[in-house]
């Protein structure tokens, strides 16, 4: 009886299949890794945005009730990577947008808003914008 002897080894269809599935697999994860990227920095952003526009309505609270509507808002820097050098800080506006008083006149509504150029996936950037809104009173009012 004859006995078939059976090789060791690849079949060149498993070879021709692992050459075509294993760098599928590295593209996705690559993928995914980038958009994950892209995603924490965003966040990071958006919290250093929310943080600087906090810190200006503390700035408001500290002052005077009666200079609110001569507050302007302007140019922010968000702080990209945390370092002291200002190259790689994303360069953003702020506006300030003053509701009217309450009847008495001693609450006033405030909205922050923080806008920035995010750059997204595919070289293209998208505006980003954070938004605070609160009510400044007067402490002076009796």
């Amino acid at each position: 009886m004859l006995t078939v002897k059976k090789q060791g080894g690849f079949t060149l269809i498993e070879i021709i299949v692992s050459i075509t599935v294993i760098p599928l697999l590295w593209f996705a994860v690559y993928i995914s890794l980038s958009v994950n990227t892209m995603l924490i920095s965003q966040a990071k952003h958006r919290a250093q945005a929310v943080f600087i526009a906090q810190r200006f309505i503390d700035v408001m609270r500290a002052g005077e009730y009666q200079n609110l509507s001569n507050i302007a808002g302007g140019s922010v820097a968000i702080d990209t990577r945390g370092t002291a050098d200002t190259a790689d800080d994303l360069l953003g506006t702020m506006s300030i947008t003053l509701g009217p008083p309450d009847g008495g006149g001693h609450y006033r509504p405030v909205n922050v808003t923080i806008s920035w150029n995010e750059r997204a996936l595919g070289d293209s950037d998208r505006v980003l914008t954070e938004s605070l809104t609160t009510i400044i009173s007067d402490d002076t009012a009796g």
